[in-house]
């Protein structure tokens, strides 16, 4: 074989790699790691559902149920956001899902699809 057919080859290869390493790169870059632990959901004092950051970051929550009781907004650190139902919607859509990312990340399922309002699965991952 000849030298600049090697040459040719090893340069194919090393284009393959950086293209199937760029394209790695780019699919984990797209997610970040999700923040479960800065969403606390409560009730306020007129038994409104509520969702605190208990995290020092910004975050973006999104609740989930099997009924009617869904929504999301972003929290900034130490925040409340009220949401738009009561306890007793929550307990007849059988109580919530809370899913948190940092920032303005967007929670979805496992596999990278949008959550929907009646997902109340327990792993998800978080989109920037």
């Amino acid at each position: 074989m000849k030298k600049t057919s090697l040459f040719a080859i090893g340069l194919f290869v090393l284009a393959a790699l950086a293209f199937t390493s760029s394209a790695a790169a780019q699919t984990a870059d797209r997610f970040v790691r999700p923040v479960p632990e800065c969403a606390r959901g409560g009730y306020e004092g007129d038994g409104a559902f509520m969702i605190e950051n208990v995290c020092n970051m910004d975050i973006t929550v999104f609740y989930t149920s099997r009924g009617d009781v869904w929504g999301g907004q972003p929290l900034g650190p130490g925040r409340r956001g009220r949401t738009a139902y009561n306890g007793q919607a929550v307990a007849q859509a059988g109580g919530v899902s809370v899913y948190a990312c940092p920032g303005y990340a967007t929670p979805v399922r496992p596999d990278g699809s949008e959550m929907g309002p009646h997902y109340t699965g327990r792993e998800y991952k978080c989109s920037r």
